[in-house]
């Protein structure tokens, strides 16, 4: 029967955001953000913004450093050549910021939906360029002009295309090139020649039939002219449409340019009267919004960074805030955004949004009500808050009273939300201090204590509170359970090892894989976690009858942090005089203490436990590790064997790693394998085992002994030899 811990009953790692969700009822707000903040064309699109933030922030300096010099020079006849340079390059990233974006949100959707993402990016931008050019049926220069509709473009068919191209390249009819005689790389490609040509035409077809509405969407939006940007109403609109944009990882302002432009537009038109000693025609333009409300960036982050300085006691969030904080001061705020983060936060997706609306609201009373003279000079959005107000109005000290105002109003919006993800977090700490004590009662382990001034950091990952919440508590319902999946000898086709797997039985829901390592791993959990499976592992292996049947070699993943706990340490080399074991540890993982580690995985060596290094290929496997390590054993992870089909590269680099650990007298495990045409390019490399669903799914110990007692092979060697 498989074990049970009392009180709560645990699994190595567990289930996806979408199903704790159903799990919980799926009744709870902060559940359901936490779903939509996993939805992989957010992911995507989030991911694809932060890989431009290096340009970002190019483009903020930039204008920055322009448009400071450009305020010096006031009674200059022309700009200096290095400042007319710095707004030129500004004006060129922005604008070619949708085009830039499609290529990287594509790329990274590829990567979720497993599909080639070089071949997506290209793909996809291709399709992007046809829309543009071809639906708008007017020039668009991609330098030099951005579009509401190109931005939607680039939104949409950043995850659109790559989640199509996956689905159609995955119907079997869709793979005319099956040989075995095609090289994998060029059959890969040969493959996606018919799904590209089917996802052209969809598209072709899309264009013609809204030919005559997606232009609309470049002139819809209100004009320069137009009144609503002399309304609180319209700028409290435009204001919470760009950040509740930017609350979810997209670019606010840039797929609002219609409104943007219209308060340039504004803007411009109030400089011009300004001039000619006229009234001023509008209140609401880009100054009104850059000098007082726009203060650290899109949701007056400022106000955020100031308020988790004076009373967050993370140490995480306050050191990303003091990161945050020299470049905040040009209101670029991509930092804070995806570091604290902000993006589908649910503590401060409302602050988020209404501290921009309250300082909206007291700028327009102040303006409207001739308290403040309403600004005129644009001095740049990068201009650090309060110097834009007073550089905005000639120098007048009551605009920068309001402006300090309304960084004092952000603080106090930001401070209640703040101080409650504060104490959920404690409550969270209190509820994983708890689950510690239990667990290690249960096995008989070391409680662990951590500093308090940790507590927040370690046992609460910012941003997955929630989720590590509705974790726990499925642990606590289900019940762990240790499962086998057998591991191949190439030549025999006989199963000759087994890795232990942890999967959870949950009474909704059933059996769940290990899915929620990277939560319990950052909470600290880990070494309760690794304890159990030794002991589940002595309990299900210790009575096999080695007389009659050889014992499998049993692979266990560990946690390094659990390596530098002696007494785990301790009840593994016990378990290892009774079991022949090899731990799997994954290299990106190694703990800062690097010295201690290799110093206990001699020790461990020496007592004849091996080591294995697991998903290598995937990080940044390092070959001086492994010889510092002694490593005996590299499981070579699948995205290794799937790259062999994606191109001449993928498939060398394949041959080369596999020809260097030979040489290296390393075993060799590829993981992953899953087809027969795979297994003849594995024994064509000489690769010694195999694990993956071709050979066996993982099962449940009752199950995989009798596997090993029938021993017979699990291959057949026939069928592994035939040319595919």
């Amino acid at each position: 029967m498989p074990a049970t811990v009392p009180g709560s009953r645990y699994q190595r790692f567990g289930t996806d955001t979408t199903s704790i969700s159903r799990a919980n009822g799926g009744d709870m707000p902060g559940s359901r953000l936490d779903a939509l903040a996993q939805w992989r064309p957010l992911v995507a699109i989030r991911s694809g913004f932060l890989s431009l933030l290096p340009l970002l922030i190019i483009q903020g300096v930039a204008l920055a450093l322009a448009s400071t010099s450009a305020s010096l020079l006031v009674d200059s006849a022309e700009l200096p050549p290095l400042v007319a340079f710095l707004y030129a390059l500004h004006n060129f990233i922005i604008t070619l910021m949708p085009t830039l974006a499609v290529i990287t949100i594509a790329y990274h959707a590829a990567n979720l939906y497993g599909t080639h993402r070089g071949y997506a990016a290209v793909f996809t931008l291709m399709v992007y360029l046809l829309m543009v050019f071809g639906v708008t049926q007017e020039p668009v220069n991609l330098v030099g002009e951005t579009s509401l509709a190109s931005n939607l473009f680039c939104l949409l068919l950043g995850p659109l295309v790559p989640w199509l191209f996956a689905r159609v390249s995955g119907i079997g009819a869709m793979q005319l090139f099956r040989g075995g005689h095609y090289n994998p790389s060029i059959r890969r490609m040969l493959n996606s020649m018919l799904p590209t040509l089917l996802i052209l035409a969809l598209f072709v077809a899309l264009g013609a039939l809204f030919t005559t509405s997606l232009p609309a969407l470049r002139t819809w939006m209100p004009s320069g002219d137009s009144t609503w940007m002399d309304t609180l109403p319209g700028l409290l609109a435009c204001e919470f449409g760009i950040n509740l944009l930017w609350a979810m990882g997209v670019h606010g302002s840039v797929a609002l340019t219609p409104w943007v432009q219209a308060l340039h537009s504004s803007g411009q038109a109030n400089l011009i009267a300004a001039q000619q000693g006229l009234a001023m025609p509008h209140v609401g333009t880009n100054v009104f919004f850059d000098a007082f409300v726009h203060m650290g960036g899109s949701g007056m982050t400022m106000g955020l960074i100031i308020a988790v300085l004076l009373y967050a006691r993370s140490r995480n969030k306050r050191l990303i805030s003091y990161s945050a904080l020299p470049i905040a001061l040009f209101n670029v705020n991509e930092i804070v955004l995806y570091g604290l983060p902000v993006i589908f936060n649910r503590f401060l997706i409302l602050p988020f949004v209404l501290a921009p609306l309250v300082a909206t609201t007291t700028t327009w009373l102040a303006l409207t009500w001739e308290w403040v003279p309403v600004p005129t000079q644009a001095t740049g959005w990068t201009t650090p808050p309060l110097l834009g107000a007073f550089f905005a109005t000639g120098g007048d000290w009551r605009a920068v009273a309001l402006a300090g105002l309304n960084l004092v109003l952000s603080v106090l919006v930001y401070r209640p939300f703040l101080l409650r993800w504060e104490q959920t977090e404690q409550s969270l700490g209190q509820r994983i201090a708890e689950f510690r004590e239990q667990f290690a009662e249960a096995t008989g382990g070391e409680k662990v204590h951590l500093d308090d001034s940790r507590e927040h950091d370690v046992l609460a990952p910012s941003g997955n509170d929630l989720e590590l919440d509705m974790t726990l508590e499925r642990l606590r319902r289900g019940r762990l359970e240790l499962h086998y999946q057998p591991i191949i000898d190439l030549r025999s086709g006989r199963p000759v090892a087994v890795e232990a797997l942890l999967r959870l039985n949950d009474p909704e829901c059933g059996l769940r894989p290990p899915t929620f390592l990277r939560l319990l791993h950052a909470a600290g959990l880990m070494p309760e976690i690794d304890r159990w499976v030794i002991d589940r592992l002595m309990s299900d292996w210790r009575e096999w009858n080695v007389a009659e049947h050889p014992l499998p070699i049993l692979h266990v993943n560990v946690s390094p942090d659990s390596l530098l706990r002696q007494p785990y340490v301790a009840r593994l080399v016990e378990a290892s005089q009774v079991l022949p074991i090899v731990i799997e540890v994954v290299e990106d993982h190694l703990p800062s203490d690097i010295d201690r580690f290799v110093a206990t995985v001699k020790h461990l060596q020496r007592s004849g436990v091996k080591l294995a290094i697991d998903d290598f290929g995937v990080g940044y496997s390092s070959l001086s590790r492994i010889a510092q390590l002694g490593i005996s054993h590299i499981k070579l992870d699948k995205s290794l064997l799937d790259g062999v089909d994606c191109s001449v590269t993928g498939s060398q680099l394949f041959v080369a790693v596999i020809a260097l650990a030979k040489r290296l007298e390393l075993s060799v495990c590829v993981e992953g394998v899953e087809r027969i045409d795979q297994l003849a390019l594995l024994l064509e490399q000489d690769v010694d085992n195999i694990q993956g669903y071709i050979a066996g799914h993982p099962a449940p110990w009752t199950q995989m002994r009798g596997i090993f007692l029938r021993e017979r092979p699990l291959l057949d060697i026939v069928a592994r030899r035939m040319p595919q």
